[in-house]
């Protein structure tokens, strides 16, 4: 050791005598060596021993990770070791688990009582350990499941199966609710005998409380498109099947949803479109390019035409992926009539 107290790098090439006995130096930094005996060419840099790599241990009072004697028969460092690396596995485990405050994260016995508590779990739902260690898991689930047995059932589900899952209501210690995303997992011993289970509890109400909010705006959406009866608003899937259908789409084209969802988008054209691959050429343009619009005619349930004014949008998720279509039609066919009339009338005074 130097005089400011730090530790300091010594290498020199003892021979195996050398290093197999104890080795005091006048300063505080004591290391003891420990070599496996060798007949055969002691000491020399070729024997097994120090081939393989002696270890060396003890630097002081402080933990070391064993150093070794390298082939060149030269002594490596130790290096001090952290004290979460003192720890024995159980106890770091132990540590690892306790550390998690985002899970709650526990054991329970066969019949059902828990046996330990992580931080989490209290973080999470209220107890101290000495509060709820040695009481039933059952008393974390709300009064309803619990009638209807849904703590046993899962038990025997991942006695059973090796695992259970579920979302749903969990009660807290001051009586609060919260919704939880649950793990329980079988642990058995090395012959397979089940000796209790591990419990994981996540709180995702936030969660719940987004994809409530996503249902209500998803709800208050429809009902936005199927109070509009001037225009038919509905979804393809990527192949052209249609997938929802609206008021207005009901009052243009005659068909009810019930006829006409799970249905191929192309029978709204004429026969002679349909030869001509125009419904797969506007699903093809509006994937490469983005959007289609045309104006055609387009045939009813009745078999009557009309003029049909017709955007085409494509639909893609978060990653880009092409999911479906948009599709919007208007009948257009008085605003058709009204140009054809109004263009007659100008080649007749062109003609007067």
């Amino acid at each position: 050791m130097t005089s400011n107290g730090r530790l300091e790098k010594r290498t020199y090439n003892p021979s195996l005598a050398d290093v197999e006995r104890e080795v005091e130096r006048d300063d505080p930094v004591n290391f003891r060596v420990q070599a496996t005996s060798r007949k055969p060419n002691r000491g020399s840099p070729h024997d097994p021993a120090l081939r393989r790599g002696t270890r060396i241990e003890g630097f002081g009072n402080r933990p070391l990770h064993p150093g070794f004697i390298n082939r060149a028969g030269k002594v490596e460092p130790a290096v001090a070791v952290t004290p979460i690396e003192a720890l024995d596995d159980t106890r770091r485990l132990q540590v690892l688990i306790d550390g998690v405050r985002d899970y709650a994260v526990y054991l329970i016995s066969p019949d059902g009582r828990i046996v330990s508590w992580n931080s989490g779990a209290k973080r999470l739902k209220g107890y101290d350990a000495t509060e709820i260690v040695g009481r039933r898991y059952a008393s974390l689930f709300t009064e309803e499941d619990r009638r209807r047995g849904v703590p046993e059932t899962a038990l025997r589900t991942a006695a059973a199966q090796g695992r259970w899952e579920s979302e749903g209501w969990r009660v807290r210690k001051d009586g609060t609710r919260f919704w939880a995303l649950a793990v329980l997992d079988a642990v058995r011993d090395d012959n397979g005998n089940l000796i209790g289970y591990a419990k994981v509890t996540r709180d995702i109400t936030e969660r719940l409380q987004a994809r409530e909010r996503l249902h209500e705006s998803e709800a208050l959406f429809r009902q936005l498109v199927n109070a509009v009866v001037d225009y038919a608003i509905f979804q393809l899937d990527p192949q052209g099947y249609v997938l929802t259908w609206n008021t207005g789409a009901q009052r243009i084209k005659g068909y009810s949803a019930e006829e006409i969802i799970g249905q191929h988008f192309s029978r709204f054209y004429l026969q002679e479109d349909r030869q001509a691959s125009l419904p797969e050429k506007g699903l093809a343009t509006a994937a490469q390019e983005g959007r289609f619009e045309s104006e055609g005619w387009r045939v009813r349930k009745d078999g009557s035409k009309f003029r049909a004014l017709v955007v085409i949008d494509p639909v893609r998720d978060e990653g880009g992926n092409l999911i479906g279509f948009a599709k919007v039609t208007r009948d257009v066919s008085e605003k058709y009539e009204m140009q054809k009339q109004l263009a007659a009338s100008q080649r007749m005074e062109a003609v007067g």
